[in-house]
Order: structure tokens, then C-alpha cells, then sequence
């Protein structure tokens, strides 16, 4: 069965509500980061300064590349 369907019934969800929570604040930090951060003259924007792109795929990369040790090996189902 799905992994939600596994979760005890008091808790059911909370996993799932939790990871969406987390995607969303990040889809939101990444708008704000290329919003603000790609506002210069470089690209047209208002800003006097901004961020070049390579500065920017840098912001994105770091955390990207912290988080890669904690993952996990992928997980297998038994039958």
C-alpha cells in the first residue's frame, strides 16, 4: 500500500502535509531569489544591483549540494 496508508490513523497525513509544506516555502524562496536577485540592469529589471546567473544557479546549488549526504539510498517495497 502507499507509504500514507501506513501511517498510524491518528497521525495519518502529517508526513505528507509536512513534505508539501516544505515544497512550497521552497518553490516561494526560489520566486523570491530570482525575483529580487535577477532585477538588475542586467536583465532589464529597476534594481541597481542584482545578481548574475552564475550567482544565482550558486544560491540553489549549496543547499542542494549540503542535503545530498543525508539522503537516504532509495527505499524498496517487499511484497
Amino acid at each position: 500500500p502507499p507509504f500514507g496508508l501506513r501511517e498510524p490513523i491518528e497521525s495519518r497525513g502529517t508526513i505528507q502535509s509536512s513534505v508539501y509544506l516544505c515544497r512550497q516555502i521552497g518553490m516561494m524562496l526560489s520566486s523570491v531569489i530570482v525575483g529580487f536577485g535577477m532585477n538588475g540592469p542586467e536583465y532589464g529589471g529597476s534594481f541597481a544591483r542584482g545578481l548574475s546567473f552564475e550567482a544565482v544557479c550558486l544560491v540553489f546549488a549549496l543547499p542542494a549540494l549540503a542535503m545530498a549526504p543525508t539522503s537516504p539510498p532509495p527505499a524498496t517495497d517487499e511484497p
